[in-house]
């Protein structure tokens, strides 16, 4: 029977992880407080969490929301880093920080919408950009034909134009002769 902590403890992790887009797990050593308290803040500022938890409870919880073979990315002492939305910000805040910092936490793998992905794909999120570039590249992309629309409509105007302006040009040329 399991002991009220560690019902406790399944209960917050299960509501730190479900619903989220990434799940990251980290192995780290020889990190102190200092060292993870900076990689939180960069975590949280990148539209992330990270937390430390036992990790036979973070696959029972993890079994609990249909995530299977999280154990394979689970390797002794493991932090968890989880997006909210931006997961391309988290990553990218992360990385950063370990490269800053130059503190021993490799990543072992994560969770992408429940599916097991290796390291490898977790670190090729952070290339992606990030949420407000995206959004600035489909502004851009949009503006384009929107910009091109625009032109096509006011030609018949402009050639409207240019048409009366020769027509008027002819007519003083034809009454300077005249």
């Amino acid at each position: 029977m399991p002991s009220q902590r560690n019902e406790k403890m399944l209960d917050d992790i299960l509501e730190r992880i479900r619903d989220k887009p990434l799940i990251v797990t980290a192995k780290h050593s020889n990190v102190n407080a200092s060292q993870m308290d900076e990689l939180r803040r960069s975590v949280t500022n990148g539209g992330g969490k990270i937390f430390v938890a036992k990790n036979n409870i973070v696959k029972i919880a993890a079994d609990e929301l249909g995530i299977k073979g999280i154990g394979d990315i689970i390797d002794g002492p493991t932090a968890y880093i989880v997006a909210d939305d931006d997961i391309a910000g988290m990553m990218k805040a992360l990385n950063a920080s370990i490269k800053d910092q130059n503190i021993n936490v490799e990543i072992l793998g994560g969770v992408l919408d429940k599916e097991l992905i290796n390291s490898d794909r977790v670190k090729q999120i952070a290339d992606l950009p990030n949420r407000d570039q995206l959004i600035g590249m489909l502004a851009s992309a949009m503006n384009g034909p929107l910009n091109n629309f625009a032109r096509v409509l006011n030609a018949p105007v402009q050639n409207l134009a240019s048409a009366l302006e020769q027509i008027a040009e002819q007519r003083r040329s034809a009454e300077e002769a005249a």
